[in-house]
């Protein structure tokens, strides 16, 4: 309820009914609180200290294993909503970049099956940290992180896997 069992204007008899556990929960605003929890309040309350609950009891009383369980409940509740939304999340970000992987790959085949037109030149490779996914010119694999080095043309921006390098055949399309 938030207000104490002892209710008395004079502190001298407040301090007596303190004392000798001289309680009610007879004010209104213990009308909302639960008998369970009244009953915790109780045991709780007792001047000899063999007869008061201990921690240990206490933390076991029905009122406060009750609510507990309601707590937990909604806690876990509250994090399984949370990491639904995180795979959710997951998945959507996966979805959008094999889209833009599926994309990089058709143009790359695309522009192997095309035929050249403009000077070719030799491809000129070098190490390139990337900074999204992408998929290699020769394999059309995903190209992403250090499992993976990518190698990139100087000339036409081209990427390839590193062990793919050797086996790039055409030439720069420039």
């Amino acid at each position: 309820s938030g207000y104490p069992p002892f209710y008395n204007p004079n502190m001298g008899l407040l301090f007596k009914q303190i004392l000798t556990a001289d309680y009610t929960f007879e004010m209104d605003c213990w009308n909302t609180v639960s008998p369970k929890a009244k009953d915790l309040v109780s045991k709780l309350l007792v001047v000899e200290p063999e007869k008061r609950l201990t921690a240990k009891q206490a933390l076991e009383h029905p009122w406060l294993l009750e609510k507990s369980k309601s707590f937990i409940a909604v806690h876990e509740k509250a994090h399984l909503k949370r990491d639904l939304q995180m795979i959710r999340s997951i998945k959507q970000r996966s979805s959008e970049v094999n889209e833009q992987m599926n994309a990089d790959a058709e143009k790359i085949l695309e522009k192997k099956s095309s035929s050249s037109g403009g000077s070719q030149h030799p491809h000129t490779f070098s190490k390139h940290s990337l900074t999204k996914a992408s998929v290699c010119e020769c394999c059309a694999k995903p190209v992403w992180g250090p499992a993976n080095p990518a190698l990139q043309c100087k000339v036409c921006k081209c990427i390839v896997h590193k062990k793919c390098k050797g086996d790039v055949k055409s030439s720069c399309r420039k």
